[in-house]
């Protein structure tokens, strides 16, 4: 998956994540398909 290479998401889904972190994505995934869209 695409998204799985965006900077920042690898760091976030490989390592074991916390809860900040699960929140951040949480926030961030709605963005990531637009930003998917631009990268693409």
């Amino acid at each position: 998956m695409a998204l799985l290479k965006l900077p920042g998401v690898e760091k976030i889904l490989l390592p074991r994540p916390r809860k900040r972190e699960v929140i951040s994505l949480v926030v961030v995934f709605p963005q990531l398909p637009v930003s998917a869209t631009i990268l693409a």
